[in-house]
C-alpha cells in the first residue's frame, strides 16, 4: 500500500527572481506538492498517524515568505529540506514551482524536483 498527500496549485505571493522588476513587487507563485507518506498505522485512526496536507501547505507558505529568493532552485531546495526535516513520515516528495506571469507567450515557467528519503 502506498499513501500520498497532494496539494495542487497552492497560489502564493512570493518575492522571487533575479530580474530588476522582480525586486520591485511580489509575484504569483504556484506550488504543487505530492508526497508519499508512511503512516504509523493503517487504516488511520488519528491525524497523528499520518501527515496533514494542511500543515504541509502552511509550511510551504512559511518558507516562501521567509525572504526574497533569487532563484527558484534555491527556494525548491529550501522547501525540500524543511519538509523532509519537519515531516519524518514523508518517504518521497515531488515539488513543482511555477511562475505564471513571467513570459507573455506561455502559461507558466518553472522547475520541479523529486526526492526520496534514504532508508537505513
Amino acid at each position: 500500500m502506498r499513501l500520498f498527500i497532494e496539494i495542487e496549485a497552492l497560489s502564493l505571493e512570493a518575492w522571487v527572481g533575479i530580474l530588476p522588476q522582480e525586486y520591485q513587487a511580489p509575484q504569483r507563485l504556484i506550488v504543487d506538492c505530492r508526497a508519499e507518506v508512511r503512516p504509523r498505522r493503517w487504516p488511520l485512526q488519528a491525524l497523528d498517524d499520518s501527515v496533514s496536507y494542511a500543515a504541509v501547505a502552511e509550511t510551504i507558505s512559511e518558507v516562501v515568505a521567509l525572504q526574497h529568493w533569487p532563484l527558484l532552485e534555491e527556494l525548491i531546495e529550501a522547501l525540500r529540506t524543511r519538509l523532509a526535516a519537519d515531516y519524518p513520515l514523508l518517504d518521497s516528495l515531488e515539488l513543482r514551482l511555477r511562475k505564471p506571469d513571467i513570459l507573455e507567450a506561455v502559461a507558466s515557467v518553472g522547475i520541479s524536483l523529486q526526492w526520496q528519503r534514504e532508508q537505513a
